[in-house]
């Protein structure tokens, strides 16, 4: 199996992506917590490929989105992170900074956030590290400016 993780990048990003893990976590009945509930009866087989590729399972039996939010501004971030799907994600992957760009692409991708990409860029490595099979990425951000565009083409520069 080929598994696939998603970046989540700036505002537009996070909260496309929040949306994406809360709709489909509800279609594969995964309650806000990370766990199968049985009410919904899938293939076996069908179902194992699509967990695996999306989701990593822990020994608990909790599902866990292979998922990444990144934004310099931790507005959007921290909506997220204590929202009503606060238990589904892993703590661990929310990154956000103490700037905002304010819609500019330039100030997205200048150098001065290279502490701050350094550090996503670990923590992106260290979720590969969790695949047995990497097949590739899912980006969701903006495109019209700021840290959306800006740092998701900063960020890919160092991946590549």
């Amino acid at each position: 199996m080929k598994e696939v993780i998603s970046l989540h990048i700036g505002q537009a990003g996070a909260g496309i992506g929040n949306s994406f893990w809360e709709l489909l976590s509800h279609e594969h009945s995964i309650d806000q917590k990370g766990f199968k509930s049985a009410e919904k009866e899938e293939d076996e087989n069908e179902q194992n490929d699509f967990f695996e590729k999306m989701f990593l399972k822990n020994e608990e039996g909790r599902f866990r989105p292979r998922a990444i939010f990144i934004d310099l501004d931790s507005d959007a971030i921290n909506e997220i992170r204590t929202g009503p799907l606060e238990n589904l994600y892993g703590g661990e992957n929310f990154l956000s900074g103490k700037s905002d760009t304010g819609g500019n692409f330039a100030l997205g991708k200048s150098t001065n956030q290279q502490n701050f990409v350094d550090s996503c860029v670990d923590r992106i490595k260290a979720e590969v590290e969790k695949c047995e099979n990497f097949d590739g990425f899912l980006i969701f951000n903006s495109v019209g400016g700021g840290t959306g565009s800006g740092l998701t083409s900063l960020i890919s520069e160092k991946l590549a």
